[in-house]
């Protein structure tokens, strides 16, 4: 009988060292999806947090950074549905703070303000300050947050997701209080770290057109769920109309302060012929109109005169929109207007070759890169160019002779499927740069500015959403050819 008692007594001490030690390594384990997911490894941090989960599906630790991780994931359908119990809520009430941003990515905006409120409620704090700002500005408890360069509220500590989110809320006020450059700075910056909130993206999709930078409008407009740019065309018409010296105004739909006149005027020929392309026949008298009216206040300016052409193009007028190319090229050559003016010549890919090198030969080009020179997967090689039936990525180095700014020129086309068109992400020395929506079947230029060092610079192109959309038969594809490294402003 002593035996027995000792042998049970000796169990049950080994049976508590053995939970002990599986509380421990569970503890441990734990910890280190919060140390993954602090070095940004959210991958990883999935991957340990679900096994977590397997484990011990209540325990409370483990739901709160399941969901924490599936929000910096950006699987915020999932982080979004959790049913989340109410220990879990009583003992880590930060859980709500990141429901509140997966329902906020996921324009689920009434829902996203009700948990930024309840969370500030449980007088729970955030780490960073930053985050705090977030939570009160999603709770509507604070309008405006502080400008993302200054460092004394740490934006910079906050992880991509936050910093969508923060960055999507000060362009929102940036553009109330007319300041349309810095709102379409910001919003493609929000757009690059994953912001996919509607309500933002339209704004952005507004900043960028007034600002002057059409293609970033169409691209955040076709990722903000919106099916027409319709409410947009609309908007810029009756601010362009209601636009005078006597009455600009910012909250009465009138625009007009937050740009120029020529800013809107051009905002709004943009608008025309996306909302011509949408429906040719139905829209060709009203957009023809407003055309007219543009062509005839401004006269001698090109971008209007390019969107014009653009108009009669859709149109299929094809002998009117060449006469303006070839005029406007004539004035003063634009690869932007060769480009359109050689896709109406129909000439053939070695032509066309041919006349980009001929327009590229006087200008000071400090690198080329040709076909032969990229690298990567998911394309295939033609004659003068490379296509992309899938999602995949071109690498290339450019040489750099003195720091300073320069301008990436690349010829791209695309093939849209569903309702987007392809979506390339630049990276440089594995930093994002931005992204550039190929928005045109025939070759098109595409540029953005950088500032770089001297020496060889490491430069990807990823095509991002090389997917056929369900359901459909199309196929979205990208071609790219011939890549130029100049000083700003030569193309």
């Amino acid at each position: 009988m002593r035996h027995l008692r000792a042998f049970t007594t000796v169990a049950i001490l080994l049976g508590l060292l053995l939970a002990g030690l599986w509380q421990a390594r569970f503890f441990f384990l734990q910890n280190k999806v919060t140390f993954l997911l602090n070095q940004k490894q959210f991958e990883d941090a999935t991957a340990l947090v679900s096994r977590l989960s397997q484990q011990d599906p209540h325990n409370h630790r483990t739901q709160f950074l399941q969901i924490k991780t599936m929000t910096l994931n950006g699987n915020y359908r999932e982080a979004a549905k959790g049913k989340v119990a109410r220990q879990v809520i009583d003992r880590d009430p930060e859980v709500l703070y990141w429901q509140s941003l997966a329902n906020w990515q996921l324009s689920n905006d009434q829902q996203a303000r009700q948990l930024a409120q309840s969370f500030l409620d449980s007088g729970e704090t955030l780490p960073d300050q930053a985050s705090m700002l977030i939570a009160q500005s999603l709770a509507g408890r604070k309008k405006s947050l502080p400008d993302p360069a200054s460092t004394s509220h740490g934006f910079r500590l906050l992880f991509p997701v936050e910093q969508a989110v923060y960055l999507a809320i000060v362009s929102k006020r940036e553009l109330e209080l007319g300041r349309v450059e810095k709102a379409a700075e910001l919003a493609a910056r929000a757009f690059g770290l994953g912001n996919r909130n509607n309500a933002t993206l339209l704004n952005g999709a507004e900043a960028s057109a007034i600002a002057g930078t059409g293609g970033q409008a169409e691209m955040l407009l076709a990722f903000s769920g919106s099916k027409s740019v319709k409410p947009l065309y609309e908007k810029l018409l009756t601010a362009y109309e209601q636009s005078n010296a006597a009455a600009r105004t910012i909250h009465d739909q009138d625009v007009a302060g937050r740009g120029g006149r020529l800013d809107l005027a051009r905002a709004l020929s943009w608008a025309a012929t996306a909302y011509l392309s949408e429906d040719v026949t139905g829209n060709m008298y009203p957009v023809l109109r407003v055309m007219a009216e543009l062509q005839q206040e401004y006269p001698y300016d090109r971008v209007i005169t390019i969107r014009m052409a653009v108009v009669l193009e859709t149109l299929e007028r094809y002998n009117e929109a060449y006469s303006l190319y070839r005029k406007l090229y004539l004035d003063a050559p634009n690869l932007v207007v060769g480009l359109r003016m050689w896709a109406l010549e129909a000439l053939p890919e070695p032509l066309v070759t041919d006349n980009i090198k001929a327009f590229m030969e006087p200008l000071e080009v400090l690198d080329v890169i040709t076909t032969q020179g990229l690298a990567g997967d998911g394309f295939a090689t033609k004659s003068d160019f490379i296509v992309f039936d899938e999602s995949g990525s071109a690498d290339f180095q450019v040489k750099i002779a003195e720091s300073g700014s320069y301008t990436l020129t690349f010829i791209a086309r695309g093939d849209k499927a569903g309702d987007n068109w392809p979506l390339v992400k630049v990276m440089v020395d594995n930093e994002f740069v931005k992204y550039v929506y190929v928005r045109r079947e025939a070759w098109d230029c595409y540029s953005l500015d950088l500032i770089l060092d001297s020496g060889a610079h490491a430069v990807e192109f990823e095509y991002v959403n090389g997917d056929t959309p369900a359901g459909g038969s199309e196929m979205r594809t990208l071609s790219l050819r011939s890549i130029y490294v100049t000083k700003p402003g030569a193309v």
